[in-house]
C-alpha cells in the first residue's frame, strides 16, 4: 500500500511540474504578444499619414537568443534623441505620454533580455527586441 501510495504521490508531482512549465509557456507567449503588439502599435505610429510606408516584423534565433525586430519605414529618430527614447515621458509626439518604449524596456530587462534601436530620420527604423531561449 505504502508502494502505491509514493506511486500515486509522484506521478502527481510531475503532473504538477508538468502544468507549472505548460503555464509559464503560456506566459511567455502572452507576454511575447503583447510586446509584439506594442512594438507594431509603436512603429504604425511613427510612419503616420504615410501612403508608402512598410512595417516589417521578424524573428530569428540568434545562439541561446531569440531575435524580434521590427521595422518601419516612418520619419526616423533623430541621433540626438536616440539616448533619450526610453526615459519615462519622453516623446516627440504632439500627444502620447511617453512611457511606451520605457515600459517595452522595463518588461525585456525584467525577462533579461535587451532592446536596441537602429535608425535615421528619414530612413527605416528597427527595434529589436533579444530574449534569452528558456
Amino acid at each position: 500500500m505504502e508502494d502505491e501510495l509514493k506511486t500515486h504521490r509522484d506521478h502527481l508531482e510531475e503532473l504538477v511540474e508538468e502544468k507549472t512549465r505548460e503555464l509559464k509557456a503560456a506566459e511567455r507567449q502572452l507576454i511575447q504578444s503583447e510586446r509584439l503588439a506594442a512594438a507594431v502599435q509603436i512603429a504604425s505610429e511613427a510612419m503616420g499619414e504615410m501612403k508608402s510606408g512598410r512595417l516589417k516584423v521578424k524573428s530569428e534565433k540568434e545562439g541561446e537568443f531569440v531575435n524580434l525586430s521590427v521595422s518601419d519605414t516612418g520619419k526616423g529618430i533623430a541621433e540626438k534623441d536616440h539616448k533619450y527614447i526610453f526615459d519615462p515621458f519622453f516623446t516627440t509626439k504632439g500627444k502620447g505620454t511617453g512611457l511606451g518604449l520605457a515600459i517595452c524596456q522595463r518588461i525585456v530587462e525584467a525577462h533579461k533580455g535587451e532592446i536596441e534601436v537602429k535608425s535615421a530620420v528619414g530612413k527605416e527604423t528597427t527595434f529589436v527586441v533579444k530574449l534569452p531561449v528558456q
